[in-house]
């Protein structure tokens, strides 16, 4: 019987390994390679995956590896086809651990259609033994080893699955399961895969969803010097943007109103040149950036299960009679916005052929009535799954843009608005791609005693401070938080995209120290961060107060003003002496109330952390 062991030619290390464990004669067929597909490849052959399909075991969609490794598979029923004789199939980690003769293998085939060497059971229950050795699978999983008849062959190639391509294990299981082929297997595996700690698995370490489709990316901004956050953010995450604006005049209007129309009828004329079943996603030009890569755009797209979803927003803008015609959200945003918008060419062309705009008429007044009219499968992205507007609350969290009103780790941020909205938009731009400003601990840090229950810590250095004061000032909009009873003018770090920084560094750092100086105490997180700020013309002091915080941090975060010390009257203690970047840690809640003194010159800068006082203490609570 001949052997074949599929392989992928970079992986020379697992022909090496297959060959050092395994002493019989074999024939290497090269495998198809992942890293080599894409949508056009997969197009121009009738490839493409189950989109509706979702991995049992691993909640999740078909990935390329997936399509590459069944692909790899359909090779070798082709060949046994041609060849019309039985063959074995290895995967390069096979390792043999029980010999069988052709004969016997030969002999066993003449009962079924594909004999499994080597398998998962995942319904053990249901598996049939016949005579001790051989036995019906009932749910098997993988396909390390197998030896395949010409019959067996046949039917695997003819159910045209390669338009909706599953994983090659679940496919032999559903056919098994459907009575479509038969299989037997061996009670006791004949094959082992070699560990995955000995040899990577190429499936395992590639889970990119597959979407074998085009998608094209257009914006429209005639004056490119404006699209640099666009520009560097799709270079970032590989998104190949094509400005549909370069060398055209704009006759759009001056957008300080309703405008914008000249867009829709620049992309109407350009759809005419694009297949009807690619997808298209456009977004505005001067005040978007992309966070994250144009596959898991169009993934969440094909996620959300309709033909056009456009962005959404908390304003009915420019025309607010229009807002009762909106359905309610439940949650999130409920108005369309037009700054972006994903869907299939075809269905976008129909939609943009209903209706006629003058170059200088409202874009997104054109997109809500035809929203409105329901005429088209459209579906408002209210929770931010794709598309993000402007909102105070969004931040960075990790690599990612995140609402936490949502939940949802947003792919495109938009934002939309006046001079507030494009403060937040560089603010959060520059948290993303710009360098960061290292909220991180590097080297030793001290940590001393200063008085009852009073200890500081070196936590920042003097250029940390600096840029912490630099972006609340670059964001502006000092306030005191509603309801204080001792209001300051503050900004939240979570305005500043700091916020989850400083947690990480509080959670590694601060809660160690704490947990260990005011033994037994349980930290159980951070409740609020913020900056304040005293000036002679706003605010110059603060009465004296406790804190709704179980340990209270204070960063002394600049010098050269007068006044503003930070006193403990029941301590008799201040921090006068402190320098820029100490962290001054107490007990907030209780025995250790303080107050800022007056200021009688320049301007002070401090950063307050509040810790939760017990699990689920949050601001809002």
């Amino acid at each position: 019987m001949r052997k074949f062991v599929i392989n992928l030619a970079r992986r020379s290390d697992r022909k090496e390994h297959f060959l050092s464990k395994n002493g019989f004669p074999v024939e290497f067929v090269e495998a198809v390679d992942s890293r080599s597909l894409d949508a056009a490849y997969l197009i121009e052959r009738g490839f493409y995956p189950d989109l509706t399909f979702t991995d049992p075991f691993r909640s999740r969609h078909v990935t390329w590896t997936e399509v590459a490794c069944f692909l790899s598979h359909r090779l070798m029923w082709e060949r046994c086809a041609e060849l019309d004789e039985p063959i074995m199939v290895l995967e390069d980690d096979a390792v043999q651990v029980s010999k069988k003769s052709d004969a016997e293998l030969l002999r066993i085939l003449g009962n079924c259609d594909l004999l499994y060497l080597q398998r998962n059971e995942n319904e053990p229950a249901g598996v049939t033994q016949l005579d001790g050795q051989i036995e019906i699978p009932a749910y098997p999983y993988n396909t390390t080893a197998y030896c395949l008849t010409p019959d067996g062959a046949s039917k695997l190639l003819a159910t045209d699955i390669t338009d909706r391509i599953i994983p090659v294990d679940e496919y032999f299981s559903s056919l098994i399961r459907d009575k479509r082929i038969d299989a037997l297997a061996f009670c006791e595996d004949v094959f082992k895969p070699a560990s995955r700690e000995v040899l990577e698995s190429d499936i395992e370490s590639d889970i990119r969803r597959c979407l074998p489709v085009a998608c094209h990316v257009f914006t429209v901004g005639t004056e490119e010097s404006r699209c640099e956050l666009l520009y560097r953010s799709a270079r970032a995450h590989n998104v190949p943007v094509v400005n549909l604006g370069v060398g055209e005049a704009w006759t759009g209007g001056d957008m300080t109103g309703p405008g914008g129309g000249m867009k829709v009828n620049v992309l109407r004329r350009h759809l005419e040149r694009i297949p009807e079943n690619d997808i298209v996603l456009f977004v505005d030009a001067y005040d978007v950036f992309f966070g994250d890569s144009l596959e898991n755009i169009v993934s969440r797209y094909f996620e959300m299960d309709s033909a056009i979803v456009f962005s959404a927003e908390s304003v009915c803008w420019p025309n607010e009679s229009l807002a009762s015609q909106f359905p309610e959200v439940s949650l999130g945003y409920r108005f369309l916005n037009s700054g972006g918008f994903i869907g299939r060419c075809g269905a976008l062309r129909e939609l943009l052929a209903s209706s006629e705009i003058g170059d200088d008429d409202d874009d997104q007044l054109f997109y809500q009535l035809i929203y409105l009219s329901e005429q088209f499968d459209i579906r408002l992205d209210s929770e931010a799954y794709i598309f993000q507007t402007h909102d105070e609350g969004v931040t960075k969290r990790g690599v990612q843009i995140f609402n936490p009103s949502t939940r949802c780790y947003g792919c495109i941020y938009h934002g939309n608005g006046g001079d507030r909205a494009k403060k937040k938009l560089a603010t959060l731009f520059n948290a993303m791609f710009d360098s960061p400003i290292g909220l991180s601990l590097e080297g030793e840090r001290s940590q001393v005693p200063h008085g009852p229950d009073l200890l500081v810590l070196d936590l920042f250095s003097p250029e940390q401070c600096a840029e912490i004061i630099s972006r609340a000032e670059a964001h502006g909009g000092w306030r005191a938080l509603e309801g204080d009873s001792f209001p300051a003018q503050e900004i939240r770090l979570v305005e500043l995209d700091l916020f989850f920084d400083l947690v990480s560094l509080w959670t590694n750092y601060i809660v160690p120290v704490a947990e260990a100086y005011w033994k037994p105490t349980v930290m159980h997180g951070v409740r609020d961060a913020f900056v304040t700020r005293y000036t002679l013309s706003t605010q110059a002091q603060l009465a004296l107060h406790t804190d709704a915080s179980l340990v209270t941090g204070s960063v002394k975060l600049n010098d050269g003003y007068k006044g503003g010390v930070l006193n403990f009257p029941r301590q008799n203690w201040n921090n006068s002496h402190l320098k820029v970047g100490q962290c001054l840690l107490f007990p907030g809640q209780l025995t250790h109330g303080h107050e800022s003194t007056p200021l009688s010159q320049g301007i002070k800068y401090s950063l307050t952390v509040w810790s939760s006082r017990f699990e689920g203490d949050s601001l809002e609570g």
